[in-house]
């Protein structure tokens, strides 16, 4: 058997995660495109906890950052730095 982990970025309820931008410099919050780092690892405790490292650390290079013990996507970080 296997799990599914996958980050969903805890700002995507909020204005920060609106879209903003038109055709190719669109963007909006990562979670609401689906695009989140994401793995299927195996059902144990040490398959869990590899795939949430792993997703953690691919998390990490594509620039999303734990704010307060959440995790924010690139472009809610972008936004909530511009709304300060």
């Amino acid at each position: 058997m296997s799990v599914w982990i996958e980050l969903r970025c805890d700002k995507a309820h909020e204005d920060c995660a609106n879209p903003v931008g038109f055709g190719d410099e669109r963007s909006e919050c990562w979670s609401h495109n689906n695009s989140t780092p994401a793995d299927m690892g195996s059902a144990t405790q040490k398959g869990v906890i590899e795939s949430y490292k792993y997703v953690s650390e691919g998390a990490k290079k594509a620039g999303w950052k734990k704010i307060d013990g959440e995790w924010v996507c690139p472009h809610c970080i972008k936004q909530l730095s511009e709304l300060v």
